[in-house]
């Protein structure tokens, strides 16, 4: 009896957790709100700051503010929350949104190779690490040359910034896996001590 008892308690605790993951999980109209607010201001900037794709990010915002503006006449508050999230998902999860994440991703690939910068570590880690240093800067040129170059519309400028947002992530997680070995030899060490 204790057994079952035991097996019904953990699927009750297990059903509740999913559960609460899930309606955590849920967009809200509030929440989405604030996101179009602070993805519309990112497509402004990136207007100014990158003129060369000024018409590719005014293709997204067109296409976006229909999705947005349909969204809002929805009375559902759950189906409303569902389609502003895919109004905002089309800045976010395209080009625009991608061009936009480059200078954070590169700021972590550097900030990453600041803090391994003249570190003391196995000879392994160290091989890897110089082993990243040109990945990481073909991925920082490449976003270079295409902020530079620019798109003459959305399909190009996809073209143009997948593959580079692509290499800048990779490097940028293959630095944060160096860091992260770093600080476990560091507290290996620290045990041995």
């Amino acid at each position: 009896m204790k057994n079952s008892f035991q097996r019904l308690s953990a699927f009750t605790l297990m059903l509740f957790v999913i559960v609460l993951l899930y309606s955590g999980c849920k967009p809200s109209v509030e929440g989405q709100t604030e996101d179009w607010k602070v993805n519309q201001e990112h497509l402004t900037s990136m207007s100014a700051d990158l003129p060369s794709f000024a018409t590719a990010i005014a293709a997204v915002k067109t296409k976006a503010d229909a999705a947005w503006a349909a969204a809002e006449k929805i009375a559902d508050e759950d189906q409303k929350a569902e389609a502003m999230k895919a109004a905002n998902d089309l800045i976010t999860k395209g080009f625009a949104g991608h061009l936009y994440e480059f200078q954070g991703l590169i700021d972590e690939i550097l900030q990453y190779q600041d803090k391994l910068a003249g570190k003391t570590m196995s000879s392994s880690l160290v091989g890897k690490v110089n082993d990243a240093y040109d990945p990481a800067d073909e991925a920082i040129d490449l976003a270079e040359a295409v902020r530079e170059a620019g798109a003459a519309d959305e399909a190009s400028a996809e073209r143009a910034v997948t593959p580079a947002y692509d290499a800048l992530k990779s490097a940028r997680d293959k630095w944060k896996s160096l860091k992260d070995a770093y600080d476990k030899e560091q507290k290996d060490r620290k045990k041995k001590k």
